[in-house]
Parts: structure tokens; C-alpha cells; sequence
């Protein structure tokens, strides 16, 4: 029996992709496997720790309960993605300066 495979057109951190995926592939194997993010974890598999959250036409869902095809044509944001607008809007952790204690020491 041959496996069925998906197109899918979708756009991560900025760049569009389309690419053939099976269609049980879950958000989170696509980033970390076919695209090689791997900021994006998996945690606890039942979508109860966060760790795998991204951002999905700006909401935040957890990647290791969503399909990639569920997502077709939407605009992921991982956390990586987070550091790539955070760096271009000059916001850097380098530049911030020294942060002072919660203790004022």
C-alpha cells in the first residue's frame, strides 16, 4: 500500500513553502524534521506543557495537536521566528544593558 501524500502551501517565519507531507504529519514534526527549527519542543505529547507553542496567524497554538495541513496557507511564527523580528527591530538582549536586581543591588 502506498502512502498518501499532501501539498502544502504555507508560510514559516516569513518564508513560503510548499511541500509534499503526508497527511498525518503534525505541525511540529514539519518544523523540527522538514525544516529543520528545532526552538519549537515537545514536551509532554498531550498538549498540556507549552512547550511546543507557536503562532498561527498570530494565535497561539500548540504544534504537537495540529496538523500541518490544518494550517495550509496561514502564517506560522515560531520561536525562532520571535528572534529574527525581535533582532530587526533592534531589540536586542546585547544592546539592552545591564539589568538591574530585583534587590536594587
Amino acid at each position: 500500500m502506498i502512502a498518501a501524500i499532501d501539498a502544502v502551501a504555507i508560510a514559516v517565519n516569513g518564508r513560503s513553502f510548499a511541500l509534499d507531507v503526508p497527511p498525518n504529519t503534525l505541525l511540529i514534526d514539519f518544523l523540527r524534521e522538514q525544516l529543520q527549527l528545532t526552538g519549537t519542543h515537545q514536551g509532554c505529547d498531550t498538549a498540556q506543557c507549552g512547550a511546543c507553542t507557536v503562532l498561527v496567524d498570530g494565535l497561539a497554538i500548540k504544534s504537537c495537536n495540529r496538523l500541518v495541513l490544518q494550517c495550509a496557507g496561514q502564517k506560522v511564527t515560531t520561536i525562532e521566528g520571535l528572534a529574527i523580528l525581535r533582532s530587526q527591530a533592534g531589540d536586542s538582549p546585547l544592546s539592552a544593558g545591564p539589568q538591574t536586581s530585583v534587590l536594587g543591588r
